[in-house]
């Protein structure tokens, strides 16, 4: 018999849309960069409907470079039936940081969804939900990750047996029945998870993972390798990525 699929729903997402883009320029001296075209539309549009095909009804987005655009392509703040939620951060928390600011927007009982605003991928999201839902049941997570074994930096330090990460730019060689993956920028978060973030500063996840994990606390991740997966960092894999999507008309 196969082992039975736990199924956890999340309600809320979180996308993150503050950065500045600065080695996107000048692409994003008109726009933020999650609002850059990825086969002719908004590239956080594809990011919206994956989050509402997973049952998302709020999505909460921090702003802030150029934050006026967003109302330009959102004006009715809604998206496939779910509510939209634009945050503006006055001034850049990071990662971590823009996380705790919005969790007053987290009004459900269930986990939040995070997705960076930067990413294009066909990642499947209710596949990170079901194993998060796993571990949670198994050990505990309080976060999980979703992540990839083929691109670089792996950074992420994980036992894929028992689903747990063991470390985060950890160094040195992995142990046995361990192996090093790249964070492919989609987690499920807990509520005690966001409370390990300290308030009003800027600080990144990683700094906070690593703080969880010398705590005791647990994170697991999920090997998502399959599909199509790009981090929009540069000019050249913008370009790239929007020749690879005209050539096999794939969205």
């Amino acid at each position: 018999m196969g082992r039975a699929v736990v199924v956890m729903k999340a309600e809320t997402a979180f996308v993150l849309g503050a950065g500045l883009g600065t080695r996107l320029r000048p692409l994003t001296e008109r726009l933020p960069k999650p609002l850059l075209a990825v086969a002719g539309r908004p590239l956080i549009a594809a990011i919206f409907d994956r989050l509402v095909s997973v049952g998302v009804r709020r999505i909460i987005v921090n702003t802030h470079h150029l934050a006026e655009r967003y109302g330009d392509f959102f004006a009715e703040r809604k998206w496939g039936g779910a509510e939209l939620i634009f945050e503006y951060e006055p001034v850049l928390l990071d990662t971590a940081g823009g996380l705790k600011n919005i969790a007053r927007h987290w009004q459900d009982d269930g986990p939040l969804l995070l997705h960076n605003g930067d990413i294009f991928s066909t990642l499947d999201v209710r596949r990170v939900l079901e194993r998060h839902a796993e571990l949670r049941a198994a050990h505990g997570v309080v976060c999980t990750l979703a992540v990839r074994s083929r691109e670089e930096p792996r950074h992420v330090r994980w036992r894929p047996g028992e689903g747990l990460v063991k470390g985060i730019h950890a160094g040195g060689a992995p142990g046995p029945g361990e192996c090093d993956v790249l964070y492919a920028g989609v987690c499920v978060v807990e509520r005690e998870f966001v409370g390990l973030i300290p308030a009003g500063i800027a600080i990144g996840l990683v700094a906070v993972w690593k703080e969880a994990l010398r705590a005791g606390q647990r994170i697991g991740a999920v090997l998502c390798d399959e599909g199509e997966w790009t981090d929009i960092g540069t000019l050249e894999a913008y370009e790239e990525l929007n020749r690879r999507l005209a050539e096999s008309r794939v969205c």
